[in-house]
């Protein structure tokens, strides 16, 4: 099997969006906050848009766009966090 690896557009990328991936990552996140940076040159831009109510078990559960231009040109991220315990 052959791996493609790519980027998501930022278009309409949010915090739900950026939950959903990281709780579906594992590794004790909790949550996530959506970031959005400059797309690297040459790496293709694989999904135009990704949708999630919030109630996904998993990041493959939410709606994929994939064709469309990418408006921003900017790449969707995540930054992921834990529950660390302390209040």
């Amino acid at each position: 099997m052959q791996y493609v690896w790519g980027e998501i557009c930022a278009d309409e990328w949010r915090d739900m969006e950026a939950e959903v991936f990281c709780k579906t990552l594992g590794r004790g996140f909790i949550g996530g906050v959506a970031v959005a940076y400059v797309r690297r040159p040459r790496v293709p831009m694989l999904v135009k848009r990704i949708t999630c109510k919030g109630d996904e078990k998993t990041f493959a559960n939410c709606t994929v766009v994939v064709t469309g231009e990418c408006v921003t040109a900017l790449s969707a991220g995540a930054l992921c966090y834990r529950d660390t315990g302390k209040t």
